[in-house]
């Protein structure tokens, strides 16, 4: 899912990665480490989390955005997502456009209540490339 504005530099050694984040990340409106069980042996953290002031509604809405690491598995992402969504939902309303590949993903949470699919946006992202959106659903 498409975010994180300014792409992490490949091969980033690891005592860069905490400055190239906060270089990236210092405009959001919050900030999220996602992190998932790993069973015996704690926690592991499986995706950065960002929310994006919207236009539309400074005070209310914010765009979400996800960067997986390689490691996070379909069952991490969509715990994860589905716990920060419920979460956040109370606060803001919670929009995100997603490319194809993502919409089963998005489907599934909205399977479990959290959201629903607004539209497609067509060339969103490139000519021929149309966008999915979805928005969080409120607390009942």
């Amino acid at each position: 899912m498409d975010g994180f504005k300014g792409e992490l530099p490949e091969g980033i050694a690891q005592e860069n990665f905490a400055a190239e984040v906060d270089a990236r990340l210092r405009f959001t409106a919050g900030t999220f480490i996602l992190v998932a069980p790993l069973g015996q042996r704690g926690m592991t953290p499986v995706g950065i989390a960002s929310l994006w002031w919207a236009v539309q509604n400074v005070q209310t809405t914010r765009h979400i955005h996800v960067n997986w690491f390689p490691w996070a598995t379909t069952r991490n992402r969509l715990e994860t997502m589905a716990n920060l969504i419920y979460r956040l939902r109370a606060q803001w309303e919670l929009w995100s456009i997603v490319r194809q590949k993502d919409v089963k993903f998005f489907d599934a949470l909205c399977a479990l209540g959290l959201g629903r699919r607004m539209g497609t946006f067509k060339n969103y992202f490139a000519k021929g490339e149309d966008g999915a959106m979805f928005q969080s659903r409120d607390v009942i």
